[in-house]
């Protein structure tokens, strides 16, 4: 499978995850949780070291900001285990998947996403960007691609995500399924999604369309 035009940026994504509100570093989810889904590590302790991590990204410094959100996620958990439900976990997995993703480590940042699975909307969206940034070669050895991770967010997950229909329309267009794609376009624009001007990623229009 040849590599796509309209390749996907992990470097880019937080940019477009920060557009839509979607919370700091692919703040995964939203909602409150009961008190026994938390994990039994020190919280306070945890948040500042996120806080941290967050800090590393924003300055460019990844490596630092994988220590940091890695910390956090121990932190957070302690001696117990967190359901994987917990959304502050998931925010935590998903901060963490993509300083690697950003540090270049394909592999370490699609590990750090599946983690965040099953109920993760951006932990997909994230594995999705991870999988059109690997090569020919490292794609091959995947049992996923980007069609099917995006899928299961506007499939199940957040049907009404924009980004994700946007880039699940894009993921279609690239296996030349143009009829399926249209209409995640269309609810794209219709939730408010437009992908920056400057973004190398967006879809780019067949020879046969007007502008």
């Amino acid at each position: 499978m040849d590599k796509p035009t309209p390749r996907i940026s992990g470097h880019q994504w937080i940019a477009v995850a920060l557009l839509l509100g979607l919370g700091t570093c692919l703040g995964c989810g939203s909602g409150s949780q009961d008190s026994d889904d938390k994990g039994s590590g020190d919280k306070g302790a945890a948040t500042e070291a996120f806080g941290q991590g967050t800090q590393h990204t924003e300055k460019g410094d990844f490596k630092a900001a994988i220590a940091s959100f890695d910390d956090a996620i121990n932190l957070y958990v302690g001696e117990g285990e967190a359901k994987k439900t917990d959304q502050t976990l998931l925010k935590y997995r998903c901060a963490l998947a993509d300083a690697y993703h950003k540090n270049s480590d394909l592999e370490k940042a699609h590990a750090a996403y599946t983690e965040a699975f099953p109920h993760s909307a951006e932990a997909y969206l994230g594995r999705a960007m991870v999988w059109w940034d690997m090569d020919k070669a490292a794609r091959l050895k995947c049992d996923f691609d980007a069609e099917h991770d995006i899928g299961v967010v506007v499939m199940s997950l957040e049907e009404e995500h924009p980004a994700a229909n946007y880039y699940y329309g894009v993921a279609l267009e690239e296996k030349e399924k143009f009829e399926e794609a249209a209409p995640y376009f269309a609810k794209a624009e219709e939730l408010g999604f437009q992908p920056e001007d400057s973004d190398p990623h967006a879809r780019v229009p067949r020879p046969d369309e007007t502008p």
